[in-house]
């Protein structure tokens, strides 16, 4: 065998082997995402990914190489004020090797500015899909790394009139409006050197308008990098279309998909793609396109994080008071299951939370930390801490709301300011996307269910400039206890079983 010869690289990461062995034919023949031809001169042919590598013979992948960069990025050292973590400098080369990536950095680890890092302007536009929340994120990195402010795109309305330039440097674009404006970043008469998707596992619907609008800038990308800080999904079926969208083409077509990975099964209505199947061949595909840090492995390379329980005293007459009021409340909404009423307790015991919250206001800006996030699930509760503030805390203290997208704003008036203010924010919609590291103390009024609810907000006032606190207020109630054992906010519990983000979630949710 000469694997100098019979092996070729098609852009970045996809390769030609000609006239592979009779074996590797038998066993791969249908394998998804390798397409196998005979051209004229009889030469049998197979055309695969990068991610194939670990089903080929040893040689042949000994002949493969790196692949061929696409850009060499932004040097090293080169961005005045700007410094990459020596784990980011290590993944830099992984990003500037691959056409497609999943960048699967667990959140506040840096993916924002590795992936800025990995575009060079010279190749072409760096064209930013997401969330609106990480509008001004993005703004910023790219202007502190390249100089320059991306063209933010807003509206839906007379886009073929608007008078914007063509062929900018850099457009962010956020997945409400990406299918009104894709004809236009089409047009713009300048190559799409990279194409970031931010939080790309909200494009998990193969069939919705952002995700349909997506493929056709990936058409059109030279680079594709997809990012997400949520843990990874217990069915590969949820991960076709992020998969399709980084890779086009590597993973075939989604029914092909299904049968091979998702042990396809028929029922009475049609396919049912709800198992797995080969999951190791398939975990070992994804380590040739996914790029994963999780706290765990970086932790020394990082500020430390001070979790602080605070137990809030519940009278037992005040407790009995609010167990009956949860149990009226649901019997009134038709809503008498265990869920609905877990779920409505939990918000009356906030209520009786709301004085400790403001009490740590005031402990936060006594001992040197002038603004304070507060993270709260319901209206009424954050309602309730915004005017116990008002009441308490001194004239002239601001406090800002962050209840959607939407409200971006308002952290970028928290984040502006100079005087001591306070955010009250929701974990729903602020647990992602958002950065809250203008302050260095956080404190939750309410907690959820969900470990990746509480751990993604818990970051977001994360910076690897200093140490960050958070506080956590637990209603002295067994309810709120076991909701604090089993979310591992506690790192006692969490280094004990050695568990990083991942695992505590999978637990909790028995994925």
């Amino acid at each position: 065998m000469a694997p100098a010869t019979h092996i070729r690289p098609i852009r970045t990461d996809w390769f030609v082997w000609d006239n592979p062995p009779i074996e590797w034919r038998t066993q791969y023949g249908r394998h998804p995402g390798m397409y196998w031809t005979v051209n004229p001169a009889g030469v049998f042919r197979v055309k695969f990914h990068r991610s194939h590598t670990p089903l080929l013979p040893p040689s042949v992948v000994a002949s493969l190489g790196a692949g061929v960069p696409l850009s060499a990025g932004v040097l090293l050292g080169s961005v005045p004020g700007v410094t990459l973590r020596p784990y980011q400098a290590a993944d830099l080369p992984y990003l500037l090797s691959r056409q497609g990536v999943l960048l699967a950095y667990e959140m506040r680890l840096g993916k924002t500015a590795l992936t800025c890092h990995a575009h060079d302007p010279k190749d072409g536009s760096l064209v930013i899909v997401g969330p609106l929340a990480s509008r001004d994120v993005w703004v910023s990195w790219v202007e502190r790394v390249h100089g320059f402010r991306p063209l933010v795109l807003t509206g839906t309305q007379d886009i073929a009139n608007t008078a914007l330039p063509l062929g900018y440097p850099a457009y962010f674009v956020h997945f409400d409006v990406v299918d009104a404006w894709t004809r236009f970043l089409c047009a713009t008469g300048q190559t799409i050197a990279t194409l970031v998707l931010d939080e790309v596992h909200a494009m998990q619907n193969r069939k919705a308008k952002r995700t349909s609008a997506v493929v056709v800038l990936a058409g059109r990308a030279e680079r594709i990098i997809g990012l997400t800080g949520t843990p990874m999904w217990s069915k590969p079926d949820s991960l076709y279309a992020l998969l399709n969208l980084i890779c086009p083409g590597a993973w075939d077509t989604h029914f092909n998909f299904a049968k091979h990975y998702c042990d396809a099964q028929p029922g009475a209505h049609g396919w049912q793609y709800n198992g797995l199947s080969n999951a190791d061949e398939f975990a070992a595909r994804l380590q040739h396109i996914m790029l994963r840090r999780t706290w765990h492995d970086v932790a020394p390379q990082l500020p430390p994080t001070t979790r602080v329980i605070e137990p809030v005293a519940v009278p037992p007459s005040k407790l009995a008071s609010v167990e009956s009021a949860a149990m009226l409340a649901c019997l009134a909404r038709g809503t008498n299951t265990v869920a609905g009423y877990l779920a409505t307790l939990r918000r009356k015991l906030a209520s009786l939370k709301i004085k400790a919250a403001v009490d740590g206001v005031e402990h936060a800006l006594a001992n040197g930390h002038p603004k304070v996030v507060l993270w709260t699930w319901h209206t009424e509760v954050a309602d309730a801490v915004a005017a116990e503030i008002a009441r308490r805390v001194l004239p002239g203290f601001e406090t800002y709301r962050y209840r959607t997208g939407s409200d971006v704003d308002q952290i970028t008036m928290f984040t502006a300011t100079p005087n001591p203010c306070a955010i009250i924010a929701s974990i729903a919609a602020g647990g992602v996307a958002i950065d809250l590291s203008a302050s260095d103390y956080a404190i939750f009024v309410e907690l959820d269910w969900i470990p990746a609810y509480v751990l993604q907000a818990e970051m977001r006032t994360f910076s690897p400039a200093r140490p960050h606190v958070v506080v956590y207020l637990c209603a002295d109630t067994l309810i709120e206890t076991k909701l604090i054992e089993a979310l591992g906010v506690k790192e006692d519990f969490q280094r004990s079983l050695g568990l990083g983000f991942d695992a505590i979630a999978a637990q909790v949710l028995g994925t």
